[in-house]
């Protein structure tokens, strides 16, 4: 009995040992940086949250290959066709394997962090504390490189970006999907055809709004009701159509657990939630709130606007055909906030008449 439970116990080290010695990050694995904002305090350093998503796309999966070719077939998609592709594309980011478990470093300016080890989503966390005077770090507003630590031997490069964001300025709350991006969320139809077999169409004239207010130093942070999936898809937009750079907030999802239930949901709840946090980080900035009348954003908008007065701006809604602003609609939205802090526009030069 004895040489049994020894025996045993040996197997269990020599497999713990094994799985200790395995690298953070495996050959066939991939790492997206997500974008976030850093905070100065008090102390004068800089508070650096960083965030990331480690997954296996599992290339070579039957599986995987056999289901994309089923979904495909269904949505009668042309072998070949840029719809097929595009779909192909961007659904396997839905099919990919997460990898839990997982610790991965960072290097930024002059130090390297180990982050959390990465949850059954795949997304991990952590914190970087920053001075002013690092290496390769600017007190001033800008762009902060960062990169993933690969293990040795591995040469492939995953990196991304963190904001530093001053405690007083303007910054803008925006929402993607029919805000500046054409979706037509009211319609599934079509709000499936331009999310995945479509290529992504800006809407006029918002990206050259957003520049002429990134020229005054305004911050972006863009707040979606879009699963985490789609950032590749998302970010390649906001590049490609010029949009400013910023930090992104998307909803959690993932296949076969609790988190599905989320993509039915309305947004209201989340949108409040990640709006809050980001207002709480910058109590001394003035924010700017860009949506749209589809789903919930003017609702969103109008809490957020009660809950912290001080911090707004202004808020413009772009009044979209299948879920105009009516007078009733602006009168719950807008309860309590004065007539001057918000708008219902049709055209981006609209926004342009705000000054601050």
């Amino acid at each position: 009995m004895l040489r049994r439970l020894s025996l045993t116990a040996l197997l269990l080290l020599t497999s713990f040992s094994f799985l200790s010695a395995r690298p953070a990050l495996a050959p066939d694995e991939d790492v997206l940086v997500l974008p976030t904002t850093a905070t100065l305090t008090e102390s004068g350093s800089w508070d650096v949250p960083l965030r990331g998503w480690v997954f296996e796309l599992e290339k070579d999966s039957s599986w995987r290959k056999f289901q994309l070719k089923i979904i495909a077939r269904k949505l009668k998609l042309e072998p070949g066709s840029e719809a097929n592709t595009l779909f192909r594309e961007r659904a396997r980011m839905f099919l990919v394997d997460n990898q839990r478990g997982k610790r991965i470093k960072y290097r930024l300016a002059d130090q390297t962090v180990v982050c959390d080890k990465s949850k059954a989503n795949g997304h991990f966390q952590g914190v970087a504390t920053m001075e002013r005077t690092s290496d390769g770090l600017s007190a001033d507003y800008s762009w902060l490189r960062i990169n993933v630590v690969p293990p040795p031997g591995d040469e492939r490069r995953f990196e991304g970006y963190v904001q530093l964001v001053p405690p007083e300025g303007v910054s803008v709350i925006s929402d993607i999907d029919d805000t500046i991006k054409d979706s037509v969320v009211l319609d599934k139809k079509e709000l499936m055809a331009n999310t995945f077999m479509r290529p992504c169409r800006a809407l006029a004239g918002m990206a050259e709004q957003y520049s002429r207010w990134q020229a005054k130093d305004v911050v972006f942070h863009y707040v979606s009701g879009s699963p985490w999936q789609l950032t590749p898809m998302l970010t390649h937009f906001i590049e490609e159509k010029g949009f400013p750079r910023g930090s992104f907030h998307l909803r959690m999802f993932r296949l076969f657990d609790s988190s599905m239930l989320n993509l039915i949901k309305s947004p209201f709840e989340q949108k409040v939630r990640k709006i809050s946090a980001i207002l709480d980080r910058y109590p001394q900035r003035r924010f700017i709130f860009v949506g749209d009348s589809g789903e919930a954003d003017a609702d969103v908008y109008g809490e957020i606007a009660r809950r912290y007065p001080k911090q707004l701006l202004h808020i413009f809604i772009r009044n979209v055909p299948l879920g105009k602003m009516n007078d009733e609609r602006c009168k719950k939205a807008f309860d309590g906030i004065p007539e001057n802090k918000w708008t219902v526009f049709e055209d981006a030069a609209e926004l342009n008449e705000l000054e601050f």
